[in-house]
């Protein structure tokens, strides 16, 4: 009796064999079936199957049956309950799939893949990310809420929305700019007393400049007057014993010097060596280089003077003779703008114009000088008894032109510009000045620290 295994092997050579024939299809094995075992003395039957289905056929379709029986073979057998393999028996896992034949060609068999014992991953609880992402959902944090003490404020932030603005203090705040003030520049004048002062316009509040006390014997200082850029100061004062002197002194108070006093040899002729003599009246020129005087006797004779800044050039402007008397004194000067011409007047308010050089005088009219204002006029006061009753009027630079200013409305003595032409101001009384506009309007008191004979620069 021929064992199992070789039952099997002779199945697959006649399967072999049998593949050039007209195949015929063999159904398939059913599950759990096994080979009966063949009579020895009957041959072993053969099955016609493609190589290929061998190769993939299972061992339950290597092992169905034939449907019909080929000649000379006979009828292998099947049992219910096949008999225990031996050990070298085809394990069950192993797939073995037996296509029969037929008439048509045998498709082709696939390739499957044999199952695993794998056992699949348990689901997790993490489900998978959505293909479509939502954007993240803002969250709501509420806003802190307002303390009772209000945080400063910066320069750059904005209140709150929130946040009411704070109600504004009692507390008076100081302005965002300091309004200019209405007068600029300085006055200079004298006080009752020895001293120089310096005031801001319309101020009561004047400063010292410098002090004559100790140096002169009962003197005061008289008629200070600026230089035209403001640096210095210059002014005469009357000594009681030793005749009078000029002096300059720095804006400052400082570098006070004596430049020149009536004891001078060059001020006097031979015949009047020793009269006494003063000088008074110092006024710059325009370049600062020259300061124009005036010298008198006693007796009321006199001329006028021009000064180097320096003291050192001196130069004698009017020669008028001795003997003219007191009305032909000397009194007061003014040097027009352009320095060209020096306004003088004379005792009995005589009013004439001079070349800074010298020669003979030009008479404006009779009057009491005042100084040179916008345009180059000459502004003075007329028609009164006193120059403090007079009316202001004015001249062109030759002296023609006369014309009442502002209608004669303005009265006052020594009528003098500030350095920015929009006020004229003038000695309303001998202690007190008024101020009014450039056409003469809006005239009221102008503060001057007490002083008097102020000069503004």
């Amino acid at each position: 009796m021929k064992s199992p295994r070789n039952a099997v092997l002779l199945l697959l050579l006649a399967v072999l064999l049998a593949g050039c024939g007209d195949p015929t299809p063999v159904p398939p094995l059913p599950t759990g079936t096994a080979l009966a075992q063949p009579s020895p003395d009957q041959p072993t039957a053969t099955a016609t199957l493609p190589l290929i289905s061998l190769l993939t056929a299972t061992p339950q379709e290597v092992l169905a049956p034939p449907t019909s029986t080929p000649p000379g073979l006979t009828t292998v057998s099947l049992t219910t309950t096949p008999p225990p393999l031996p050990a070298t028996a085809l394990p069950s896992s192993t797939p073995i799939i037996l296509v029969q034949p037929s008439n048509t060609p045998a498709p082709t068999a696939t390739l499957k893949p044999a199952p695993t014992n794998t056992v699949p991953a348990p689901p997790t609880n993490t489900p998978p990310p959505p293909t479509n992402i939502p954007p993240p959902v803002p969250t709501s944090t509420p806003s802190p809420a307002p303390t009772s003490t209000p945080l400063p404020a910066t320069a750059t932030a904005l209140p709150p929305t929130n946040t009411p603005l704070p109600l504004p203090s009692d507390t008076p705040q100081p302005p965002t700019a300091t309004p200019k003030p209405e007068f600029s520049g300085l006055l200079v004048g004298r006080g009752n007393d020895t001293n120089l002062y310096v005031v801001e316009p319309n101020s009561d509040a004047p400063r010292l400049l410098t002090s004559v006390s100790g140096v002169i014997n009962g003197g005061q200082p008289r008629n200070p007057r600026w230089s035209t850029d403001g640096s210095v100061v210059v002014f005469w004062v009357r000594d009681t014993s030793r005749g009078s002197f000029i002096f300059t002194v720095n804006a400052d108070g400082s570098n006070r010097r004596q430049l020149i006093d009536a004891g001078d040899k060059r001020l006097r002729t031979p015949k009047r060596s020793r009269d006494h003599l003063q000088v008074q009246n110092p006024v710059w020129s325009p370049d600062g280089r020259y300061i124009a005087f005036s010298s008198i006797y006693d007796n009321g004779d006199g001329n006028y003077w021009v000064i180097s800044a320096d003291g050192e050039s001196l130069r004698q402007l009017t020669r008028w003779a001795d003997g003219l008397g007191p009305d032909n004194s000397p009194v007061l000067q003014e040097w027009s703008p352009d320095g060209s011409v020096i306004a003088i007047q004379t005792k009995s308010d005589r009013i004439s114009l001079i070349s800074q050089r010298g020669g003979d005088e030009q008479f404006v009219t009779n009057g009491f000088l005042g100084g040179w204002g916008p345009g180059g006029r000459l502004y003075l006061g007329k028609n009164g008894d006193t120059s403090f009753d007079s009316v202001i009027y004015s001249v062109n630079g030759d002296g023609g032109d006369l014309q009442a200013f502002a209608a004669g409305a303005l009265s006052g003595a020594t009528p003098r510009w500030s350095p920015d032409g929009k006020y004229i101001y003038y000695a309303a009384t001998r202690s007190g000045y008024s101020l009014a506009n450039a056409d003469g309007s809006s005239q009221r008191p102008f503060k001057t620290g007490s002083l008097t004979e102020v000069d503004w620069r």
